[in-house]
C-alpha cells in the first residue's frame, strides 16, 4: 500500500522480464496468507441477487469508468489451475 501505482506502472512497463519473478511466488504466498494481508476491497462484486438490476448496480460504482472485468463462478481462486 506504500506506492501501488508505481509498482504496477513498473510491472506493466517491464511485464515480460518481471512476471516470472512476481507472479508465481507472489500468487502462491498471497493465497496462503490472504486472510492476513487483505486490506480493503477495490472491486465491485455481483451476486445472483443483483440479477436483472445490473445497470442500476453499476451506476453506483464510485470510480466512474471500469477498466477491467473479471468473471468467475467463484468456485476456486481464479488463476490456480485455470
Amino acid at each position: 500500500d506504500r506506492n501501488e501505482r508505481l509498482f504496477y506502472r513498473v510491472l506493466i512497463d517491464n511485464l515480460v522480464e518481471l512476471m516470472p519473478i512476481v507472479y508465481t511466488p507472489t500468487v502462491g504466498e498471497a493465497c496462503q496468507r490472504f486472510g492476513h494481508i487483505f486490506q480493503s476491497s477495490r472491486g465491485l462484486y455481483l451476486s445472483l441477487r443483483e440479477q436483472g438490476r445490473l445497470r442500476q448496480v453499476l451506476k453506483n460504482w464510485p470510480d466512474g469508468e471500469a477498466r477491467l472485468a473479471v468473471m468467475t463462478d467463484g468456485e476456486r481462486v481464479l488463476g490456480l489451475g485455470d
